[in-house]
């Protein structure tokens, strides 16, 4: 048994990583991803913001540059960092499909919640950031469909966290770089260093190519060991569902996705309420991914049609359980204003949800005004033994807990939080599952909240160097430790 792991072990990339990672860390990296007001005149900025809960030393800085900032934070506040470059040398934006070296590099003395915000006339987007430590070797691609102009883009990236990295990416589409459709190729990046590739949108054209379902894993490098990697997914901008083409507002989109191995098969979750009547539920659109074909998804216990290229997609305005017979990955897309028979402002998002998994007793978030955004909220699912210990910014919910239609014994808590920039908080003796967002006129921001990003799969995955399908050999916990 020892020569077999011993064998395993010396060909393959571990998956099996430390629990009890959360959003919460000390090192985070993140891109400028591309976003059509690059060719508007540049008008949109990007920040992070940097949350703390004990007084903390922050450096933001883009390495390969002289820019540099550094911040001392005091407990239990929120820091907005200073606008990132986005001219002249220290310029950090994605621009195009290819190799980039100015990625953003956040370090901290101590662990801190941090966010990125790019923002800019009717087109703004957030996500919450993932520490190093939960950097994983697979990732899927999470995108909405691309429907705009030309100009924008369905996208993703891949950051490098150390050196020595190779990585292989098979696009499920042609890119705007040329890469074909369902051709891996290697990639070799240096710590700090950006891989970004673009969907391929024609000239003229107003639906792109959508990269949803593209893969990129670690592979080993010069070193001959596999190294972590992370990936960001998004749009330069793009319409959720519009009924009347070009009545409905576009966004901006970007989120860091969770490794394959953070994948759960148990979903609870609530769509966005109407920014003019917190009691009304929107439709929200939602997309279960899969990484096994044959995969069977219900949502509320019913089978869920509708299968595209990796990806199961509806629409609903019931709040929402979703499991499955294997891992899913599942995204939560709030709708162009006035799109789907939505009531209200706001403007399209994607949110990356956790599952029942990875839920977590205690987060701390951001909510903003930023840009023009007239409403704020948080909406968590929890189960009604831990309503009673639930505090949101130390307090209880103001307003009262409902049945979800979907679990039994669970429920939905939507809080409205103040119009103003701030950090709060959400405790309870159970384990919940947020998303925090807000809504505006054509206008909009949304991210999960806070989570546990653990592996849950404790497996081994051994690669053919030939292929761009992994192939899995399950470890317990005790053969991978001894």
């Amino acid at each position: 048994m020892r020569v077999i792991l011993t064998f395993i072990l010396a060909f393959t990339c571990l998956l099996s990583q430390g629990q009890n990672f959360t959003n919460k860390g000390r090192e985070f990296w993140v891109g400028y991803g591309h976003s059509d007001l690059f060719q508007a005149g540049n008008i949109q900025d990007m920040v992070v913001y940097l949350s703390a809960e004990q007084p903390a030393n922050v450096t933001v800085s883009i390495p390969g540059t002289s820019w540099t900032k550094t911040y001392a934070i005091p407990a239990n506040t929120v820091y907005v960092s200073d606008i990132i470059p986005k001219s002249g040398a220290e310029d950090c934006r994605l621009n195009g499909e290819g190799l980039y070296k100015k990625a953003v590099h956040i370090e901290s003395n101590i662990p801190i919640v941090a966010y990125a915000h790019m923002y800019g006339n009717k087109s703004s987007g957030a996500a919450m950031l993932l520490p190093v430590e939960t950097y994983g070797y697979t990732y899927s691609s999470i995108n909405a469909s691309q429907e705009y102009s030309d100009g924008c883009y369905s996208w993703f990236y891949v950051i490098a966290s150390e050196d020595n990295t190779r990585i292989r990416i098979t696009p499920t589409v042609k890119t705007m770089g040329g890469r074909a459709q369902r051709v891996p190729f290697d990639v070799n990046l240096k710590k700090g260093e950006i891989y970004n590739v673009l969907g391929y949108t024609a000239t003229g054209g107003t639906v792109g190519s959508d990269v949803s379902g593209s893969k990129a894993i670690s592979i080993p490098g010069a070193d001959g060991k596999c190294h972590p990697i992370t990936m960001f997914s998004g749009s330069s901008r793009t319409f959720i569902c519009p009924e009347i083409w070009g009545t409905s507002g576009g966004d901006v989109l970007m989120q860091q996705v969770f490794p394959v191995t953070a994948w759960g098969a148990r979903y609870l979750a609530a769509p966005t309420v109407a920014q003019n009547d917190p009691s009304k539920y929107n439709e929200n659109r939602w997309r279960v991914y899969v990484s096994d074909p044959t995969t069977q998804v219900y949502a509320n216990g019913n089978p869920v049609s509708g299968y595209y290229n990796g990806y199961y997609d509806y629409s609903s305005k019931v709040p929402q359980y979703i499991t499955a017979d294997k891992p899913i990955m599942v995204a939560q897309l709030v709708p162009s204003q006035g799109a789907c028979n939505n009531e209200g402002l706001g403007d399209p998002e994607i949110i990356f949800l956790s599952p029942m998994e990875q839920a977590i007793k205690n987060v701390a978030f951001y909510s903003t005004n930023k840009e023009n955004i007239n409403n704020n909220f948080v909406s968590l699912t929890i189960h009604e033994n831990g309503i009673s210990s639930l505090k949101i910014d130390g307090s209880s919910p103001a307003v009262n807990p409902v049945d979800h239609p979907g679990l039994p014994g669970y429920k939905v808590v939507v809080q409205e939080l103040a119009n103003a920039p701030a950090q709060h908080t959400i405790t309870s003796d159970s384990g919940f599952n947020a998303i925090a967002y807000g809504l505006g006129s054509n206008e909009s921001y949304g991210y999960n909240a806070g989570c546990y990003i653990n592996n849950l799969t404790y497996l081994a995955e051994l690669r053919n160097e030939l292929s761009d399908h992994p192939k899995y050999i399950y470890l317990s916990q005790h053969a991978i430790l001894h």
